[in-house]
């Protein structure tokens, strides 16, 4: 006869944690990237696919498994990588263009960007594996302000861009805004500006400048 030590269960309990805060923990991306893995029936816990968002594991006692690979916890690890346009911010693509994980093939951890840049913007994002890190920055939630310096064609059109900026423009159904808008410089035939952003939507400056007439050169 087994018998159970006193609290035993009680610790168990204690050492649950929700799965996809689990798998995020493991390097697997973002909370809502994990979410997404469980939706689609990927992840298995000690055998059974695990299709229920919220459901709670004990890492010390249970088995995970995505696409048929046991997770385990990996040791953190950040870059600050400073993107080159013609890099896309994924780690495989089926087109064959270049991506962010070409300038890590040394790194052993499932890493991945914190947010992303199109493929024709360049600047500084943030490459790790700790996703409760990533939910705090990208998820919208949080309102993180993102600062980004944007090179647009001079057509004169820019009068009362603040105002247009922080109010929101609408570009394909949605309403997009900035936190402010400042002009910091000149270049040949072109306007500088400093965004100011709280939100990440895709291609999200370029739309916005797109709507008032304006071109982004870089």
């Amino acid at each position: 006869m087994v018998t159970e030590e006193p609290g035993s269960r009680k610790q168990s309990r204690k050492n649950n944690i929700r799965l996809q805060k689990y798998l995020a923990a493991c390097g697997l991306g973002s909370r809502r990237a994990c979410e997404t893995l469980i939706e689609q029936g990927r992840v298995l816990v000690d055998g059974r696919i695990c299709s229920e968002q919220g459901q709670k594991i004990d890492p010390e006692s249970q088995q995970v498994c995505v696409d048929g690979k046991l997770i385990v916890p990996q040791p953190k690890v950040y870059f600050a990588f400073n993107k080159p346009q013609n890099v896309i911010c994924t780690s495989s693509d089926p087109d064959g263009r270049k991506t962010f994980s070409s300038f890590f093939s040394t790194i052993e951890e499932r890493i991945y960007t914190v947010g992303r840049l199109d493929r024709d913007s360049e600047g500084l994002i943030i490459v790790t594996n700790d996703g409760a890190m990533a939910n705090r920055i990208a998820h919208p939630a949080h309102a993180v302000k993102k600062t980004y310096e944007v090179q647009v064609a001079d057509t004169g059109k820019f009068e009362g861009i603040e105002k247009t900026f922080i109010s929101g423009v609408r570009s394909r159904g949605e309403v997009l805004k900035a936190v402010s808008i400042t002009p910091v410089g000149r270049f040949e035939k072109t306007v500088i500006f400093k965004v100011v952003l709280a939100e990440g939507k895709n291609r999200q400056l370029r739309r916005m400048f797109e709507a008032i007439g304006c071109k982004v050169v870089r």
